[in-house]
Parts: structure tokens; sequence; C-alpha cells
């Protein structure tokens, strides 16, 4: 009976531990997302901006809290979002150019609209929507807001970009403050360098965050920080708390932005984008929670709790209210596992605001330019890279053509976000979702099918087995799927697999799959119990990460497979009657081998007499790549795989079983080995050394003259073989 009390006072202490943990880095995060949301009201706002950001990171935390689902998922002033309601906020600077009086009112009337847009998209069910969204145009959209972030603070190394200064004759290019420039450009060169170095669990940022403090203090003690800026504003801290902003009185002229219908569009368009983009962040933390742990998805709870919590940030700075994977995953490796550690969190974060609210005055505004700078580099999807390398790179064909649309889509959501227009991104992110959204869902779920005359696994295999498959070539029906799985395509799948009145096996290829919604998971299931009640296995194979909880449920273990070689291999042995693993000491004897084939009785007898046996358990590395070649080995029993280096891990690119042949041709062409040979199970060898290689040649010809007829025949089933594969590739 005790063990129940104590264990949930270990959970609760674990989680008050992991808020504390994530205090470190929620605290100059939450800051530098009030800098950004404020930066249109012009700098003079900063210093309060980045109080407006701890503050609605504390009471939006704490609204949220008793309302969402229980997960370690953080809500907090977030960067990205509070980017683009920066972006927003410009537009509704220009269409108040005339009444400037009413800016600071528009800052929680975004938020008030943000939070009823939010509200009505969790109702809605949106956020199941989100996993619809191409991953080109995600990608693209966070990217642009990482380069905004980083473009956008860059002047306090490069000096601040004016046009209009060109247009008036005037310096294109404003100098940064040297002391500045200087001390940023320190910040940024030692944060990049310190992330990787840092100890396990200590956040680079809050590392930088207080080096840069010291370092501020430490210049200006040097008479060298007149021209640094000042600090936050400690003062805001009672002005925030009683609900007014910067002028003060921002109730009675929200009455007054009622007048200004250009501006109200504005502010709606504002609100509405912040609102999307808050909650593909959330979902995005969901997910990133659900690949470390067992978090459950509530995004129709999350949504409308978030709608809650932005709502009741108007009143306390209004900066954008969202979901953040970052914070996540810092709250994960602390040990938060549930919404009491982001509780405690913005509970600490309030303490600190109303208890030492002078402490603010100690942080010098300048820290926050590299951190913001270094937060948008991390937000640049390293997939940015990789599509647009191949999309020039790739050879012709679906693959490049597949390759050069995803880069348009990115590219074309990415630059207008870049280049402060979130609101066109997004705009354009939506036609485009949108557009390839009913461009996929015309298109036949089924790419490509083939069967065991056109694709088979990298096991290289006796001329008698190969026959033997060749026979039963339709017997193995591999489909390479591609697109959104869903209750009208997932019909025709089900047809088309039962069209295939001849096969005993049935390969889907899921790597071209985006999702599986609930009918499509439903029917797919249908048609796997159906096949299996006929003796049909349905196998999946190349499952995505998107999707793999999914196809887990629907698949047993020994029909779910990481690589369609494993599934290919897996139907092979099956049609073989050679699923189970041989035992060692009942394998092929001497004379089946094809190396062997028409060597007479007194000729095996003396090869046999230069043969030596081996025996080696799975796993063991018969040679590696570059190694001398001084042996063949010939498998009695057993299989090897034959690996090559690929990335920090090493690929399959063949396998051998028993009755074949390995290593000859390094023998023969007397060359360091191409790859490594490594044992997938117990292995029963014959052993032909180099020694007994080279008496053959010497001193028996007739052996010798066997050996490369039957190497020269073996050679080309395996051209063969990999030629009809390269083909099948192709096509």
């Amino acid at each position: 009976m005790a063990a129940g009390p104590s264990r949930l006072a270990g959970g609760i202490g674990r989680e008050c531990v992991a808020g504390l943990g994530l205090l470190t880095i929620a605290l100059p995060m939450a800051t530098a997302a009030g800098i950004i949301a404020y930066a249109p009201l012009g700098p003079e706002h900063a210093a309060r901006g980045g109080v407006a950001g701890l503050f609605c990171a504390a009471v939006g935390g704490l609204v949220v809290a008793p309302l969402r689902a229980n997960t370690g998922v953080v809500m907090t002033s977030a960067n990205s979002a509070a980017s683009v309601q920066a972006s927003g906020l410009a537009l509704v600077t220009a269409a108040l150019a005339d009444r400037p009086e009413l800016l600071p009112a528009a800052l929680p009337l975004i938020a008030l609209a943000t939070g009823l847009f939010q509200a009505l998209l969790g109702l809605a069910g949106a956020g199941r929507i989100v996993k619809f969204v191409p991953f080109p145009v995600v990608s693209g959209f966070v990217s642009g807001v990482g380069l905004l972030l980083a473009l956008k603070f860059s002047s306090a190394l490069f000096g601040t970009l004016s046009l209009s200064a060109l247009r008036n004759g005037d310096r294109l290019l404003s100098p940064p403050d040297p002391v500045t420039a200087a001390l940023t450009a320190g910040l940024l060169a030692f944060t990049f360098a310190a992330r990787h170095r840092l100890p396990r669990g200590l956040p680079v940022a809050l590392v930088t965050f207080l080096v840069g403090i010291l370092a501020y203090w430490g210049l200006r003690a040097a008479g060298l920080g007149g021209t640094l800026g000042g600090t936050l504003d400690a003062g805001a801290v009672w002005t925030i708390a009683r609900g007014a902003l910067a002028a003060g009185h921002w109730g009675a002229d929200l009455a007054a932005l009622t007048g200004e219908p250009d501006a109200l569009v504005a502010i709606l368009l504002a609100a509405g984008t912040v609102a999307l983009v808050s909650m593909l962040e959330t979902v995005f933390a969901t997910r990133a929670a659900q690949t470390v742990a067992e978090f459950p998805s509530a995004p129709r709870r999350d949504l409308i709790a978030l709608g809650i919590g932005t709502g009741a940030t108007a009143a306390f700075g209004a900066v954008a209210f969202s979901g953040s994977a970052s914070q996540t995953m810092v709250n994960y490796q602390e040990g938060g596992r549930s919404r009491i550690s982001p509780l405690v969190t913005s509970v600490a974060l309030l303490v600190l605001l109303l208890a030492v609210p002078g402490a603010l005055a100690l942080v010098p505004l300048c820290v926050f330019p590299p951190l913001i700078i270094f937060a948008g580099w991390r937000l640049i999807d390293p997939y940015t890279a990789a599509i647009l390398r191949g999309a020039a790179t790739r050879v012709g064909g679906p693959a490049r053509a597949q390759a050069r649309r995803d880069a348009l889509v990115h590219l074309s959501v990415l630059l207008p976000t870049a280049l402060n227009s979130a609101l066109t991104g997004v705009a354009i992110g939506v036609v485009l979702s949108c557009a390839i959204f009913i461009l996929s869902m015309s298109r036949p779920v089924v790419r490509r099918l083939r069967d065991g005359r056109a694709v088979s696994s990298m096991r290289v295999r006796t001329r008698a087995e190969s026959e033997a498959l060749a026979a039963q070539g339709e017997a193995t029906v591999v489909m390479d799927l591609e697109g959104t799985l869903f209750f009208a395509n997932a019909e025709d799948l089900a047809g088309a697999i039962r069209e295939r009145r001849g096969a005993r096996f049935v390969i889907l290829d899921l790597r071209g799959v985006t999702d599986i919604d609930a009918t499509g998971a439903r029917i797919l299931e249908q048609t796997r119990r159906s096949l299996a009640a006929a003796g049909i296995a349905l196998i999946a194979a190349e499952t995505p990460a998107a999707i793999a909880p999914t196809v887990r449920r629907l698949f047993p273990p020994d029909h779910d497979f990481h690589h369609l070689d494993d599934a290919l291999e897996h139907a092979e042995h099956a049609l073989l009657g050679a699923a189970a693993p041989t035992v060692p000491g009942e394998g092929v004897p001497l004379a089946a081998f094809e190396l062997f084939e028409g060597v007479a009785p007194d000729g095996l007898a003396r090869l046999g007499a230069l043969l030596r046996e081996e025996r080696h358990p799975a796993g063991t590395v018969l040679c590696r790549e570059g190694e001398p070649a001084d042996r063949i080995w010939l498998i009695r029993s057993g299989s090897i795989s034959v690996r090559v280096p690929s990335g920090r891990t090493n690929r399959r690119i063949a396998a051998f079983g028993p009755g074949t042949t390995v290593g000859e041709m390094a023998v023969v062409e007397d060359k360091p080995r191409s790859a490594s040979l490594v044992a997938d199970e117990s292995l029963d060898l014959y052993v032909l050394d180099l020694d007994a290689y080279r008496h053959i040649l010497a001193h028996e010809p007739e052996l010798a003259a066997a050996l490369f007829r039957n190497l020269a025949r073996a050679l080309s089933d395996r051209l063969r073989a990999r030629s009809v594969a390269l083909r099948a590739a192709l096509d």
C-alpha cells in the first residue's frame, strides 16, 4: 500500500525538477519572443516586449494547464509564432499610419482574435488536417521563419538595410555600433562553438544568456558599454500586471479601433495566420514528443486550451502563444512526462516576475539578437538543402521530376516568408497544400506492380533455387504505393490485391505513402485478414516513420519488414520451403556445390583433402573491406551478408546461402576484399585457402578448368539477375 503514494510522490518530484530545469531555457526564449513580437512598435518598446514575453509564457501556461491533455508538451511564448505575429503587426502599423496612438491596442486585439481562431480550429478538428499538409510546404515555412528571424536581427552585426534611404540618395546600409557588433559576433561564435561541447542537459541558450549578461556588465565597468543599449524594463512588470500596455489605457483604444476598417482587416489576417502557425507548431510539438515517449494525442483539446490561453495573454502583453517542439524535447530530457512540469515552469516564471522584478534590470537587450539568430538558424530545416540538392543531382525519370516539384513548392513558401511576408508564405502554403492534396487524391494509389519474375531479393542462390523461384514468379507480387491511403483508394487497392489470384505473397512497398486514414486502415486490415484466410500473406515493407504506428497495428511483426529486400527474401524462403535456418552439420555436401559441377568423384576426393571445415556463430565478421584475399568460402549451412559502408552504418548489398560460394573473385583477381562479409546465422563452411587454390592451378589442371568454367557460369547468372533487377528499378 505504501508503494502507491511513494511512487506518486516520486513522480511529482521528478516533474517539479523537470519544470525547474525547463525554466533555464524558457526564460531567455520567452523574453526573446516578446522582443520579436514588439519589434514593429519600435526599438523603444523592446524592453517592455521582453517582459511581456515572460508574462505571457507564465500566465498562458497557468491557464492552459488544467484544460490541455496530460502530456509533457510545452506551450509558451514561441519565437516563430511571434515572428509571424510581428509580420502581421507590421501590416497593422501601415494601416494605422494616421493613428499611431492606437497601435498598442492592436496587440491585445490580435491575441483575442487569435485565441478565438485557435479554439474554433480545435472545435473543427483542424489538428487532424495537419498530417495532410505536404512536407515541402511545412519545411519551407519553418525554414522561412528561421531565415526571417536570423535576417531581421542580423542588423546588430551588419547594420540596418534601408531601401527607402537608397531612394532618398542616402546610404543603403547604416553601419552597426562596433561594440554591439563585436559582442553579438562573439556571443554567436561562442554559441556555435559550445553547442556540442557543453555537458548533457545544460542548454546552450542559457549559457550564452548568462555569458552575455556578464560580458555586458564587464564592458560597462570598463567604460566600453555606453553604446550597447539598455536592459529589460523592470517597471513594465507592474504596468503589465495591471492589464496595461504601452499607452496605459488600451481598453478604450479597442473601441476606437472598430472605426478603422483597414486596421481591423489587417488584425484579422494577422490573427488567422498566427492561429494557423501556432496550430502547426503545437501539433508538431506533440509529434516530436511522441517520437521519444508514449504521449497521448488530443489535438482538439490542446487547440481549444491553446485558444483560451492565448486569449488570457491579451491582458498581459499579448505575445504569440504556441506549442514549442524544442522546449518539449528539453522538458523530456529533464524528466517531464505530464502537464505538471510546464505548470511548474509557469509558476516559477510568475514568481520571479512578481517577487524580484528588479532582477530584470540586470538583463541587457543586446544579449538577445545572438540568441534569436541562433534560434532562427536551428529552425532552418536540413530538408531545405537536401531537396535542392536532390532537384539538381537526381538523374532523370519520375524521381527527378518529383524532386523538382518538391523544390518549387518548398521555395514558393520559403522565399516570401523569409522576405518578411509570413502572411504571403502561409497563403501560398495553404493553396499549394490544397492543390497537392487534390492531385494526390486523384492519382491511383498503386504506382507500380511487379511480380517475382521482375524483382527478387539480393540473396545469391543456386541455379536450382533460381529456376524454382522463376517457375513460381507469379506467387510473389510487389505493389509500390504512393500518396494518402483513404476510404476511396483503399477499396481500389483491396480490389487490385484480390485480382492477383495466383499470388501467395503480396508485398506493399509503403515508402511513398504519406498517411493512412482510419477508413483506409480498416479496409487494409480486413483485406489482410481475408487474404490470410485464403492462404495469402499480405506484407508491409519500407514503412515511413509517419505511418509506422498505424502499420504496426495492422500487420503482425513477421509481416512487417524494414526493407523490401528482407520481405522478398522471406517470401522466397517460404516458396522454397526453407524458411527455417539450416542446422549446422547437416549442410550441403561437396558434390552439390555448383562450383564443382562436372568434377569426377576421384577429383572431388582430392579436392576434399585440400579443404578444411569451419564453424562460426552468427555475427562473425569473416573479412573486412580492404583486407587481403586469402580464401574462398563454400557455405554448407547458414547465410552470409555482403556489406559496404554507407554513411555511419554498413549497408547490405547481397547475401549468400547454402550451396553458394563467396569471396572467389578477390582471390582470382588477387585484389583486396571489396566488401565485408558477416555471418547472418550459425555457419558451417568449407574453406579453400590461397595455398590450396594455387596448388590446384599448378598441379590439378582438370580441376582448375572445371573451377573456372563453373565460376564463369555463376558470374554470368549473377550478372543476368542484377541486370533484371536494374531494369526493374529503372522502370
